[in-house]
């Protein structure tokens, strides 16, 4: 498993996402949503992360946030944060040379 590094160029991602610090890990689970975010040396072991979310299973401790809410008790989005189109998000990903 090799991890790539992806800059996207005159984007206001990092102040849309909280991204404080270089390293800054975001790991997105199968549903599209946040399940770690921080610095990577917060998380014994990445690959092992990736494979449980792989798995479609949800990670614990610091950086990942509270456990899952049923429908009624979801919190509103924050304002600021939108949701990722994946197609958008995988097109350009593919496209950075």
């Amino acid at each position: 498993m090799s991890v790539e590094h992806y800059h996207r160029h005159k984007s206001d991602c990092s102040e849309v996402y909280g991204v404080r610090g270089v390293p800054h890990v975001m790991l997105i689970d199968k549903n599209g949503k946040i399940a770690f975010k921080g610095h990577p040396a917060n998380r014994p072991d990445l690959e092992k992360d990736l494979d449980a979310l792989l798995k479609g299973e949800t990670l614990t401790g610091e950086g990942c946030g509270p456990a899952p809410q049923t429908d009624e008790a979801k919190p509103a989005v924050k304002e600021g944060f939108k949701k990722l189109d994946q197609d958008v998000v995988s097109k350009e990903l593919t496209t950075i040379s």
